[in-house]
């Protein structure tokens, strides 16, 4: 298993490191619409923060993306797992993991759900954060 990353603090000559213990979102694609299967137009990019609020700038964790909010799994017409495409695990450098192909392989608007918006998670040890709604239609 990964060890905890931590960001190195130097106090009175003495060099104390600090557990990551929370992601933040700084890009995300919440409240955009992309087509199935095309990467999204925004990709998410995960800071990694310390207790202190601070960016674990040394911190080289791997950040886990996952779906979180699944309208495509009620889609009567085509049932099936959706999947979350590209490289789900991204290893954060100097603090921010930056993921750069991630798309979604089913529409989640024009299909008769209700439930029309996707949202991700992100993952690292206990700490996690998540997008807001964002829209899949479908491949043209």
């Amino acid at each position: 298993p990964e060890s905890m990353s931590v960001t190195p603090v130097i106090t009175g000559g003495i060099l104390i490191s600090k557990a990551v213990t929370e992601l933040f979102l700084s890009k995300s694609p919440e409240g955009l619409e992309t087509e199935a299967g095309r990467p999204f137009t925004i990709q998410p990019h995960v800071l990694l923060r310390d207790a202190d609020a601070a960016l674990a700038t040394n911190s080289y964790a791997l950040v886990t993306a996952s779906i979180s909010n699944d309208p495509g799994k009620s889609i009567f017409h085509n049932p099936g797992t959706t999947l979350l495409q590209g490289t789900k695990v991204v290893r954060s450098q100097q603090g921010t993991a930056r993921f750069t192909d991630l798309s979604i392989n089913k529409a989640s608007i024009g299909q008769g759900t209700t439930n029309s918006g996707y949202t991700l998670i992100f993952s690292y040890l206990a700490a996690s954060t998540s997008t807001g709604k964002f829209n899949i239609r479908p491949a043209s």
